[in-house]
């Protein structure tokens, strides 16, 4: 999962109605509560990437490894990994390769079907998991802050 390619600072709302001179679909409005909505995607992005690195994590792995858990002890499969979000297989076998050379997941081959290989956590992720959860949600509170209540439900 790569980071947002984006600009360091975003068009303002004037400058994108400068440019409906040359875009005369354009709308102004729209198109700059789009640039903010990715500039806050990319804003959590960076602060989860510093939060995770703390735990030797990516934001990529440390999703990757979220869906793991939440497949628990019956665990999933790389295949659903991948589905879940929205990468190719290769991907996903990157993404556990690095995980399971840390100690954070398993895969083991199904006795009744060996081509079929799940994918669990090991307590050490579990561990992990459970610490940044309350990373996370000071994070995200942080993040939130200067929102109202009424910002917060729209």
């Amino acid at each position: 999962m790569e980071s947002l390619l984006l600009p360091r600072v975003m068009p303002s709302l004037q400058d994108i109605r400068r440019a409906k001179k040359q875009l005369p679909d354009l709308d102004p409005i729209g198109h700059h509560a789009i640039n903010e909505v990715v500039r806050v995607c990319r804003d959590i992005q960076v602060a989860l990437d510093r939060s995770l690195a703390h735990h030797s994590l990516t934001f990529g792995r440390y999703v990757a490894l979220s869906v793991v858990f939440r497949f628990g002890k019956e665990g999933t499969t790389a295949a659903t990994i991948a589905d879940e979000l929205n990468v190719t297989r290769a991907t996903v076998t990157g993404l556990l390769d690095n995980l399971e050379r840390d100690g954070l997941v398993v895969r083991e081959r199904q006795t009744d079907d060996r081509r079929r290989i799940t994918v669990r956590c090991t307590p050490k992720a579990i561990q992990i998991l459970r610490l940044i959860g309350p990373e996370q949600a000071r994070g995200v509170a942080q993040a939130v802050g200067v929102l109202s209540l009424k910002e917060k439900k729209e």
